[in-house]
């Protein structure tokens, strides 16, 4: 990987980043598995309803789901509580997140 980019001034810039070299790379050696599919979930696409029904149904964990990623609004902070600044990604509060993120010794500092 090291010897590669220092022979190709140009790697980081054909590859358009850091972590996109690094992947493709990797792949190129055999070396790059992904997770399965499932496994990495959107809290905005695979667990808000859509809109309008954000604002009557609480979200929903996936079932094969083991990382939620949190990428633009709503904020895992606005997902704990039921807030967001935009009205189609505004969900209910989360209670499953909550339960999963703070431990029981720590629930009673969420507002709510």
């Amino acid at each position: 990987l090291f010897d590669g980019f220092g022979e190709y001034i140009t790697g980081e810039m054909q590859w358009k980043g850091e972590q996109k070299y690094t992947s493709m790379t990797a792949l190129a050696h055999g070396d790059l598995e992904y997770f399965p599919e499932g496994w990495i979930c959107s809290f905005k696409r695979q667990s808000i309803p859509v809109f309008p029904l954000n604002f009557l149904r609480v979200p929903v964990l996936p079932d094969d789901c083991r990382v939620m990623c949190f990428h633009g609004t709503p904020k895992m902070e606005e997902a704990l509580v039921g807030d967001c600044p935009k009205l189609r990604y505004r969900t209910r509060p989360a209670a499953w997140l909550r339960d999963l993120w703070l431990d029981a010794n720590e629930k009673d500092w969420m507002p709510g």
